[in-house]
């Protein structure tokens, strides 16, 4: 049997969640999996709303998975590290994840396919998920890597093209 990993990030949701929705597709069995990352739990940006909020919205999104067959595995630590400690257990071929554009976030998808790559279990990432457009397509014509005027940015979110929305995967 094909076992999946769905990682959760900042996409805490069960409908258009294109996450979700193509590891249903590949996987004969999906894992959803949510990290509660310790360098942002208990870093500057800690706040006690900010965790209440978070374990409201985990609550929902297991009420959720629950509805469709499923369950949230939570995990407390370094994300690729869980994520590699539950690859390995429930022999998972691979793994799929929000593409994100922060420094953090791509800090950790380096962390993920390097650890990954030594286990032969696929990276996907899926764009536009966190966001109503792909960044890739935001940036300006110049090849700098974003627009110093928001005018010319606003026209080219205005043009870029939006996925359809996705409905809840079958459990």
């Amino acid at each position: 049997m094909t076992v999946t990993i769905a990682l959760f990030t900042r996409d805490l949701r069960v409908r258009d969640n294109p996450v979700l929705t193509a590891a249903h597709r590949e996987g004969a069995a999906v894992v959803p999996l949510f990290v509660l990352d310790d360098a942002i739990l208990s870093g500057r940006f800690a706040a006690p709303n900010r965790a209440r909020f978070l374990a409201a919205a985990l609550a929902e999104l297991d009420d959720e998975l629950r509805a469709i067959g499923g369950a949230l595995v939570l995990r407390r630590g370094d994300v690729a590290a869980e994520v590699d400690r539950v690859v390995a257990q429930v022999h998972a071929e691979s793994v799929h994840v929000a593409a994100d554009v922060s420094g953090y976030s791509r800090g950790r998808e380096r962390a993920l396919r390097e650890l990954l790559s030594r286990r032969d279990c696929l990276l996907h990432t899926h764009p536009a998920t966190v966001t109503i457009a792909d960044p890739a397509t935001l940036l300006p014509a110049t090849g700098r890597d974003h627009f110093a005027v928001f005018g010319p940015y606003f026209r080219r979110w205005s043009d870029a093209p939006r996925r359809e929305p996705l409905g809840k995967p079958r459990g």
